[in-house]
């Protein structure tokens, strides 16, 4: 199962990083993430086929807590997701990010 590293949350988005203790064959990733509500659960949003142990997750909403989890997989196998991980977006204006950091906007 992969394990979340690092987390790093900005106004808009949040950087993951992770690891993930597998020698096999190439490994694919699935990021997902929802915002914490206090009504009950909100809906898991997701992101497949990220080949890298990076990714920025863009258009968040700022000072919002969100959760945020990864599971690997490849043509054969499915990883249990990782811990779930808890990240708040700050306030204030949109960080500028490396332009060498895989991302996608939603």
């Amino acid at each position: 199962m992969p394990e979340i590293t690092d987390i790093k949350c900005g106004a808009d988005c949040v950087t993951l990083s992770w690891t993930l203790n597998y020698k096999g064959e190439p490994v694919k990733y699935v990021i997902k993430w929802r915002k914490k509500k206090s009504d009950g659960e909100a809906r898991w949003n997701e992101i497949s086929a990220i080949s890298d142990e990076t990714f920025v997750v863009h258009d968040l909403l700022p000072s919002t807590e969100y959760f945020l989890q990864i599971t690997a997989y490849t043509d054969t196998m499915r990883s249990p997701p990782s811990e779930e991980k808890e990240c708040r977006t700050t306030r204030g204006e949109p960080v500028q990010l490396n332009e060498n950091v895989n991302s996608v906007n939603f």
